[in-house]
């Protein structure tokens, strides 16, 4: 797909004229999904637009080409058949300035990777052929920067963020009883809702509801898994996330890994408690709104559960919601400088060639 999105609000010099960045996106697939959130995002940013092109790379390498791109963002995972394509689109697009937003590795990556050294080779020969590299968490950026995957001036930690004021409008929760549950998300094993629905199995009958939104390969198994559970509804692929949100008074994000968790700033915005995993970016989101529990333990999360009803779940409510205020803005600033310093990059290299190109001396040997 290529589309087309944004307003032209971030000049660059260009000689005497001024225009718009170009940016262009390369994802591995069209589709929802967190990836895609992020892009329409940076689309929708009234600070850091430009004027966006989305491609998608498909399931292998994708197309190589050139672009008229000030800036290529790319948002697929490093792999080991991707770096000849890396290579080529830096030599096809020498004058763009390129940035991996690194939304696929972690510290849980080292324990799922069949070798250790040759994951950090990999995405160390990766890191070095772009200008920079956005971590999407500060736990993710620590790793980065502990294991020497690249140098501290070519990382960036932004967390991810969107437009919150939709959220931001649902009513706090009134916690009734049963306290209703809310998951939602790409229906993954990743994203660990076979072990809420597990949980469930040790909490007493009628103290929880849960409501599962969204789709994914897993979707089959889930129903099976739950199909004893009357306390489980799904609600299918998600339209309208605010409107599922107010039918929640607690959201639970049970991922296995997971880098940020834009569920979780969503479920704060709309002043949820949130109950999360330990694990990457999701402990740092909690702002005494809620509790955090070991990752893939169904034990440990029956019992968070549990100590919900003795919870200050009003004043975690206020705190959720508290905890989201002026974090667009911040994102939106963050990106704007990001771009804005690589659109100069630009223009100093191509002020150098142009002057290389002038010099008889500079052909010589």
């Amino acid at each position: 797909m290529g589309a087309e999105a944004g307003q032209p609000l971030v000049p660059v010099a260009e000689g005497s004229t001024t225009a718009p960045l170009r940016i262009v996106h390369l994802a591995d697939t069209p589709g929802r999904g967190g990836i895609h959130t992020v892009i329409e995002a940076l689309q929708q940013s009234q600070a850091a637009t430009g004027r966006h092109s989305v491609q998608c790379t498909g399931p292998g390498v994708g197309a190589l080409r050139r672009y008229r791109a000030d800036v290529i963002l790319l948002h697929a995972a490093s792999r080991w058949q991707r770096l000849p394509w890396l290579v080529c689109l830096r030599l096809l697009n020498p004058r763009a300035r390129l940035i991996l937003h690194e939304h696929h590795y972690t510290a849980d990556a080292e324990q799922r990777a069949p070798s250790r050294v040759r994951l950090h080779a990999l995405l160390r020969a990766s890191y070095r052929l772009v200008d920079a590299v956005v971590a999407v968490s500060r736990a993710q950026g620590d790793w980065l920067r502990e294991r020497r995957l690249l140098p501290d001036n070519r990382l960036h930690v932004i967390p991810p963020c969107r437009d919150l004021a939709g959220f931001r409008q649902v009513a706090l929760p009134d916690f009734g009883r049963p306290l209703v549950l809310g998951a939602y998300g790409r229906l993954h094993r990743q994203k660990g809702f076979d072990l809420l629905i597990d949980a469930l199995r040790r909490l007493a009958p009628g103290s929880v509801y849960l409501l599962i939104g969204g789709s994914g390969p897993e979707e089959a198994a889930l129903r099976r898994r739950a199909a004893e559970l009357p306390c489980v509804e799904f609600t299918g692929a998600l339209d309208d996330v605010p409107a599922f949100l107010a039918r929640c008074d607690i959201v639970v994000v049970p991922s296995r890994y997971e880098p940020y968790g834009l569920v979780c700033l969503e479920a704060r915005a709309a002043g949820r408690p949130v109950v999360v995993s330990a694990v990457d970016g999701l402990p740092e989101q909690l702002a005494d709104c809620g509790l955090a529990v070991p990752p893939g333990d169904s034990v440990a999360l029956a019992g968070a559960l549990e100590s919900l009803v003795k919870q200050p779940l009003p004043f975690w409510a206020v705190n959720a919601r508290i905890s989201t205020l002026g974090a667009w803005t911040r994102y939106q600033a963050a990106w704007q400088s990001l771009l804005l310093n690589k659109a100069k990059e630009n223009l100093i290299m191509s002020s150098f060639g142009a002057e290389l190109s002038q010099d008889p001396e500079s052909s010589s040997c």
